[in-house]
């Protein structure tokens, strides 16, 4: 609107629809070829709202995207079940392969046969496999549970109890101390008044 009337002098294209919204969409999306650009005041305030209004768009679809892919409570239960029971049909096929290239291993030493360096190979390799099957496996399982979070936290409240417990204990004592050192001067103030010069 603000473009249109002076689209000869700027050389701008501003009479086409289709160029001002090329011009529109390619603000909203910072891209901002540079093709078509606004030159007046007015259009140039639009070509800004319009830009700040693109990426405020873009920021909330990224935002929405994010919590429609992000798990919920139980949806990550049940993925981490998934991994534990994939995890663990892993580490029982390495363990298989394991268990076999072993037994084929000392069959091949013990019959002193040619074979058994290929078998000792295939071995250590399996043994590699083994190995990082029974870590994935581990690190599946040593997640904090919901439980023992919440005992962590029940202890650290118990023990920030307890040392808030010593400190009114101990405040409580120099309170103690100082109605006493109070009782004692106010005792010598009537002491020393009382008695004539």
């Amino acid at each position: 609107v603000a473009e249109r009337r002076f689209s000869e002098q700027t050389g701008q294209n501003f009479e086409s629809m289709a160029n001002s919204m090329w011009c529109v969409i390619l603000t909203m999306t910072t891209v901002g070829y540079g093709d078509f650009y606004p030159v007046t005041d007015f259009g140039r305030l639009v070509g800004t709202i319009v830009c700040i209004w693109g990426v405020f768009l873009v920021s909330l679809m990224v935002v929405s995207f994010t919590n429609l892919l992000e798990f919920r409570g139980g949806e990550d239960h049940a993925y981490q079940i998934l991994l534990r029971l994939e995890a663990k049909e892993e580490l029982k096929k390495a363990s298989a392969k394991l268990i076999l290239y072993g037994y084929l291993r000392l069959k091949a030493q013990k019959a002193e046969d040619p074979i058994a360096d290929v078998w000792r190979r295939k071995y250590n390799a399996t043994l590699t496999e083994f190995n990082v099957s029974n870590l994935k496996m581990r690190s599946l399982y040593n997640r904090d549970s919901d439980h023992d979070r919440l005992k962590t936290r029940v202890s650290d409240l118990e023990t920030d109890y307890e040392d808030l417990l010593l400190h009114a204990n101990a405040l409580e004592k120099s309170q103690l101390e100082l109605e006493s050192m109070i009782s004692e001067v106010t005792h010598l103030y009537v002491k020393t008044s009382a008695s004539p010069a």
